[in-house]
């Protein structure tokens, strides 16, 4: 099975392609949810053009057309989730990441010099549903809780950067973001695992 995360050499750097963590399970759940949604949205868009001379009112008008609305939108998201990508290009003086998906691009910039605590941000623990059975799941609460957490709470690489937390990578594994350190490391030289003070000041003074 390939790697999700891919490195290739650029022109301008070294481009890390960090591919869609979900599962074909998860998958498959959210392009029949998109399929669902698209259906109930197209259904409200026919209902209005099919019965253009009932809606009279105003709040019905509003309503369908609102309706339709909401249902398009969470259909974009579901496959925006499927297709969503990252996409990270390592500089000798900039770290760029790009947020691609279905319909977006997002671009983030950031100075090398200013990035500091490089690290591997973990998913947090979460209790079991209350109606979770202590043998078996025989509702399938637990399950469903299980499948929702790993879809909002992966793993991902967090650093600072001029007072705020940047976070990147989802679903990422410890030794997946060590690696992918190594590989900014090596190409910038700069141990983001810290800043630049620390690094001339407190590092250099260990090394005499």
């Amino acid at each position: 099975m390939a790697s999700r995360i891919q490195y290739n050499t650029t022109k301008e750097g070294t481009l890390i392609t960090i591919g869609n963590n979900l599962t074909m399970r998860v998958k498959g759940l959210f392009i029949i949810q998109f399929l669902v949604a698209i259906i109930g949205a197209v259904s409200f868009l026919m209902m209005f053009y099919n019965d253009l001379d009932t809606f009279a009112s105003t709040g019905l008008l509003l309503f369908t057309l609102t309706s339709a609305t909401v249902f398009f939108v969470a259909a974009y998201r579901y496959l925006n989730r499927v297709l969503e990508r990252e996409e990270i290009l390592v500089k000798s003086l900039q770290l760029i990441i790009t947020d691609i998906g279905f319909l977006k691009r997002k671009v983030r910039v950031f100075e090398i010099a200013k990035v500091a605590d490089f690290h591997h941000l973990a998913a947090p623990k979460y209790t079991d549903h209350p109606l979770n059975g202590k043998s078996f799941d025989y509702l399938g609460f637990q399950t469903r809780d299980k499948e929702i957490q790993a879809i909002n709470n992966d793993g991902r690489i967090s650093f600072f950067y001029e007072g705020r937390n940047i976070l990147f990578g989802k679903g990422i594994t410890t030794w997946e973001a060590e690696e992918i350190g190594k590989v900014i490391y090596e190409i910038t030289k700069n141990d983001i695992r810290f800043d630049d003070l620390y690094e001339k000041e407190i590092l250099m003074d260990e090394g005499n």
